[in-house]
């Protein structure tokens, strides 16, 4: 790809939240064993974690820096990064945004209600060999029950002023007017740092006098948005309205937008109904089937170019 040829990058890549730190170390990114491999029947088996998924966490963040390098390559100046991380390991990747280069403007917190806490009765597991020992442990547990995302929020370097960058390359500042929420007018609310789903919201409003939550709800995936193909899903799709407030914060209409882990495509489909333009990559065969289908969907048949190799064509 050409430097300085997109808007944006919009991208939920790998969180490193599976691996076991002390057999997922490397020196070279490129060994067999880092790029990870899958079974045909990874979806059923929960076994999607590899690779970069789930390397020791110094080597995540050096992974992590090469390809936020690149992105910041391809970036205009005052291009933005938008990109979601592990609350254990998010860390990693804003050094890794800052290693390559990148200013880190904010971060966002996306709240949700839909997370599953993966823990361990410790009193039930001591119970096996100490029955006694295991009743005092009774209601012990090794996690919380996740429920929000950070998503890390950078900039590539201006050239000269922010009015100057704008006016050289259309990007630079954020696209307030375009994300308020709430009714148009003096009503409508500056867009947070804080974003969240019907449920929370719900919750939030509960305990003020205030419809707070006008200011920073979002939804989360619906049914058609968790798009399945032969029994195949992605594991981890991002609502389409999340990521459509998140893609016009950040880049222009007609802009071209940069997603390097599309996953299930969503942050494709958000840029096309936004009127922008995407580039979408993603190693999985299985989950570029799971684009076409998703985004045929806003398509015409007749829209649809093959391309050539693995590169599908989808004009606006």
């Amino acid at each position: 790809m050409p430097d300085n040829s997109v808007h944006a990058v919009v991208t939920d890549p790998p969180y490193a939240i599976e691996g076991s730190p002390t057999d997922r170390r490397a020196d070279d990114l490129t060994e067999r064993r880092m790029l990870g491999m899958q079974s045909k029947n990874w979806h059923e088996k929960a076994t999607h974690s590899r690779g970069y998924a789930d390397n020791d966490p110094a080597t995540f963040q050096r992974w992590c820096t090469e390809w936020l390098t690149e992105c910041l390559r391809v970036l205009m100046p005052g291009g933005h990064l938008v990109a979601f991380g592990g609350t254990r390991t998010w860390h990693r990747l804003a050094v890794a945004a800052e290693d390559a280069g990148f200013e880190i403007r904010d971060s966002i917190a996306w709240l949700y209600t839909s997370g599953f806490p993966k823990s361990t009765d410790v009193g039930r597991e001591i119970s096996k060999t100490d029955p006694a020992a295991g009743e005092a442990w009774s209601g012990w547990s090794t996690t919380l029950k996740p429920s929000h995302e950070p998503v890390v929020l950078a900039r590539k370097p201006l050239e000269g002023t922010v009015a100057q960058n704008l006016l050289k390359y259309g990007v630079g500042a954020l696209n307030i007017r375009g994300t308020r929420v709430g009714p148009p007018g003096s009503s409508s609310r500056w867009p947070t740092n804080v974003m969240l789903d019907t449920a929370r919201a719900t919750d939030l409003d509960a305990g003020s006098k205030e419809s707070i939550s006008l200011a920073i709800w979002v939804s989360k995936p619906n049914q058609s948005e968790r798009v399945t193909l032969n029994e195949t899903a992605h594991p981890t799709v991002k609502p389409l309205d999340l990521m459509r407030v998140l893609t016009r914060l950040v880049a222009p209409t007609n802009g071209l937008v940069l997603d390097p882990f599309a996953g299930s495509g969503t942050t494709a489909e958000a840029a096309l109904i936004e009127r922008m333009r995407s580039i979408s990559i993603e190693r999985e065969l299985e989950y570029t089937k799971l684009i076409e289908h998703r985004l045929a969907r806003r398509l015409r048949p007749t829209d649809i170019d093959d391309g050539e190799g693995d590169v599908l064509h989808l004009p606006l």
